[in-house]
């Protein structure tokens, strides 16, 4: 029995996610709104004309990892696992496995998918060499945190799960990525836990789909043409999956619980407490949430007060 004086809100986009995927799970209707979220799911890239995700008709189950180590391939928002078969003709737990990963406005202006994009190329192409021997702390840390390079970095698992990377090299003894953060081999490492949800994730990639999406303000569709460095285009170590790379923007979700405010009103709370981190600036200016533009943006430049 809940209490209705009592509250819990997290902060900024794990805080949003967290409490959404919470009130699915805890929910009275959990696989339908599942359901219904993944299928507002996008192709991220031009030459995808749809994000096959988006059409699974029937799940049966689904599993749901918050924040959940892969060691030195990072740590992902959420770590979805989905089954859409029938659980007695089903000889695997999961047939599809979804790495999220999520990004906020946070007062800077368009964070769209092409601005991640163009800002991944850019630190890819102008400073590879620094990246390699860490020279340069600030970009090294741009680097690390965009959302491309996170999600290569799920890509690039999947891809020596699946023996794709030769060279003998495997996540045990390490994958060298082309231009790493740190120039070091990235490796899975002997923590217990993050070998229990590996073994999870093998098994799908091996008999199932695994997907790359991004949480992020606006979607900008991007082009495979663009400028992608040639060692993520042409090598098969490197290669990415643009088929299996979708996105959801913070608008849809906010839009989802607010139709469906019975079973989210704790993560429409949520929104509403970090609504200038999350959301564009474009965004921000048509919230309908009055108390939020009152507290946290000036009514004489319109810009936002960082307190």
């Amino acid at each position: 029995m809940s209490d209705n004086n009592v509250e819990i809100i997290g902060y900024s986009e794990r805080g949003i996610v967290s409490s959404l995927m919470y009130e699915i799970v805890m929910g009275d209707d959990s696989l339908n709104l599942f359901k219904e979220l993944i299928s507002y799911c996008e192709p991220m890239f031009l030459s995808e004309n749809t994000f096959p995700l988006k059409n699974i008709d029937k799940i049966t189950k689904f599993k749901v990892f918050l924040e959940h180590s892969l060691s030195q391939f990072g740590d992902p928002d959420v770590i979805l696992f989905i089954n859409t078969q029938d659980e007695k003709k089903s000889s695997y737990d999961y047939t599809h496995c979804i790495f999220v990963e999520a990004k906020i406005s946070n007062n800077q202006g368009n964070k769209s998918l092409l601005k991640h994009f163009q800002a991944f190329n850019n630190i890819d192409k102008k400073n590879r060499d620094k990246h390699r021997e860490g020279k340069d702390k600030e970009k090294n840390s741009s680097f690390s945190s965009n959302l491309f390079t996170q999600l290569f970095h799920k890509n690039l698992l999947i891809n020596a799960i699946l023996s794709k990377c030769g060279d003998n090299e495997d996540i045990e003894n390490g994958i060298t990525p082309p231009d790493s953060s740190t120039g070091n081999k990235r490796k899975i490492g002997s923590n217990a836990v993050v070998h229990k949800i590996l073994e999870e994730i093998k098994m799908v990639s091996e008999h199932g789909q695994v997907w790359y999406l991004a949480l992020v303000p606006d979607g900008t569709l991007l082009s495979v043409d663009e400028d992608l460095h040639v060692d993520y285009r042409s090598n098969q170590k490197y290669k990415w999956d643009f088929e299996h790379y979708g996105y959801i923007t913070w608008e849809t979700i906010e839009k989802f619980c607010r139709d469906k405010n019975k079973h989210f009103k704790h993560t429409i709370r949520v929104f509403e407490h970090n609504c200038p981190l999350i959301f564009s600036k474009s965004s921000i200016k048509n919230c309908t949430n009055k108390e939020c533009i009152r507290t946290y943006i000036s009514p004489n430049d319109g810009k936002y007060n960082n307190t």
